[in-house]
């Protein structure tokens, strides 16, 4: 928004009209080249501080987005004690977050450095299309957990049903299903507008909406549907868990069980919790500029998106820190690595394990 917003007001200060395109003949006038000229060098941001910051923020969360989830992935894969049915959605949360990493934190990065499109049709459709669906696939992910947590505290007979691969595959498909289905008129707005200039041709990748009124219904529909429903779902679960876990404690029954959700639950809402944290404000941010076209948010809209981006880093640190089994295999395969290529190098002689706590 901020690049068509740039190009607006050199349009404005070359016509003094508000329609280019049927004007186009009025460009021979003195200094309009000197003002297209202007125009075109300040496409590239190259030298912008709001650049160079956005882009030193960037490059440490994507390494981490990326080189963190494959590693949680890998770990749960390889090793069979973390091959289980509720570890399914810890490899499907990592993999959600991998896909934002990859389609859409590059191409920010791009626009954050040249303020044209110059990706293409299919990814200035797809960038936007995948970041909706893997960030509404992690809420209900994580929504699903949340259940899967309370119905193992409220009703541990059932769950024990429930929680096969067979009913995991059939809720993966679910929690990928309607994210599909509720971003896919993104795919239909989503378009690469054209603007033919003597010196440049703009390329904007922009949603083309019949009616401004049809965006802001979407995006309220988006905001209550895959983000304000999902959070009283996993809030009610929480608190009957909090719930049920005290009466246990009245109760001093089964002390291992109660530790052993305590620390699941407790890593469960640290990554509900991060997710509000680093989604909530671009949402909102988004709506505002969406309602007002205020400057301000247009001046901090991409770093309230870089916050959300975050999210995706977020993720396997909280895995690291407050999942013991997770823990002890991400630093045996990082130790095993740092082993491996040490004694390539050195010939097992200057090489010291790192000893696992």
């Amino acid at each position: 928004m901020e690049q068509i917003r740039d190009y607006l007001e050199a349009q404005e200060r070359l016509l003094h009209l508000s329609n280019l395109s049927n004007k186009q003949s009025l460009f021979n006038f003195s200094g309009a080249n000197a003002i297209l000229r202007e125009f075109q060098n300040n496409l590239s941001a190259v030298h912008d501080p709001k650049a160079r910051i956005l882009t030193a923020l960037y490059i440490p969360t994507f390494i981490l987005a990326f080189c963190g989830n494959l590693l949680t992935i890998y770990v749960i894969l390889k090793h069979r004690e973390l091959r289980k049915v509720k570890n399914v959605f810890l490899v499907n949360l990592a993999f959600a977050d991998i896909a934002v990493t990859i389609v859409c934190m590059p191409p920010q990065v791009g626009m954050t450095l040249y303020r044209l499109w110059i990706y293409g049709e299919w990814l200035c459709k797809l960038s936007a299309y995948l970041q909706g669906v893997s960030v509404t696939a992690s809420v209900f992910t994580l929504s699903v957990m949340s259940i899967d947590r309370f119905l193992a505290a409220k009703q541990p007979r059932h769950i024990r049903r429930l929680t096969t691969w067979r009913s995991a595959a059939k809720t993966l498909v679910v929690i990928w299903g309607l994210p599909c289905i509720f971003i896919g008129p993104v795919l239909y707005v989503r378009t690469v507008k054209s603007v033919e200039l003597p010196m440049v041709t703009a390329k904007f990748c922009v949603e083309d909406w019949a009616e401004p009124s049809h965006r802001v219904i979407y995006v309220i529909f988006l905001l209550i549907v895959t983000y304000a429903l999902p959070s009283v779902a996993v809030g009610c679960s929480y608190l009957m868990i909090g719930h049920y876990v005290i009466s246990a404690d009245k109760r001093q029954t089964n002390p291992t069980w109660k530790n052993i959700s305590r620390r699941v639950v407790r890593m469960l809402v640290v990554l509900v919790m991060a997710f509000i944290i680093c989604w909530l404000p671009y949402n909102i941010n988004s709506l505002t500029v969406d309602i007002v076209q205020n400057n301000l948010g247009l001046q901090i809209l991409p770093f309230t998106l870089w916050l959300g981006h975050t999210h995706s880093a977020a993720d396997p640190i909280i895995y690291y820190s407050l999942h013991k089994n997770l823990r002890f295999y991400m630093r045996d395969t990082l130790t095993s690595g740092c082993r491996n290529s040490c004694e390539k190098k050195n010939n097992s002689n200057n090489c010291t394990p790192v000893p696992l706590r």
